[in-house]
């Protein structure tokens, strides 16, 4: 399960709870995905340490705290995550395209969400119609290029 997905079940089981996300992805993506979620705070893992130490201090206190680097790009960007449309994915979809993203089976990715095979093998087919992707190379190249796996995900031909 992703951090995001975690923050979504946490705040929807404890809608007061403050959530900072600590994360190595620093794509507009990610962060609006994050806050959407409920995280009231984000900070990237290549952040001063200064960074972190106040924004636990800042989001314990219920307040929004974006790492500088975020923050910056987050005010000049917006949500806006860049000409396709990640942002068109449903939850289940942008969590489905993850796992297709690293090499992950459809019958594995079922498993691992617990729903059935048809529902992610309906998933992989709206995906792919909303990115306009045709193969696993495309999806994978464009989850890359996207920031939503990093070539340490992907794997090599010795993995398979």
């Amino acid at each position: 399960m992703s951090g995001i997905e975690v923050a979504r079940k946490v705040v929807v089981r404890v809608p007061s709870q403050n959530i900072l996300m600590f994360s190595m992805h620093d794509d507009m993506l990610f962060v609006k995905r994050a806050l959407d979620a409920g995280a009231k705070g984000y900070v990237t893992k290549s952040s001063a340490p200064d960074q972190l130490v106040l924004a636990v201090q800042k989001v314990s206190q219920g307040e929004r705290y974006l790492s500088d680097d975020i923050a910056k790009r987050y005010t000049e960007e917006g949500s806006n995550t860049g000409s396709i449309h990640l942002d068109s994915l449903t939850k289940r979809e942008f969590e489905v395209f993850r796992l297709l993203a690293i090499g992950q089976t459809v019958a594995e990715i079922s498993e691992r969400l617990h729903v059935s095979y048809k529902t992610v093998a309906n998933c992989q087919s709206n995906i792919r119609q909303k990115l306009d992707v045709s193969n696993a190379t495309s999806l994978v190249k464009l989850a890359l290029d996207h920031g939503v796996i990093a070539m340490a995900d992907v794997p090599s031909d010795r993995d398979i």
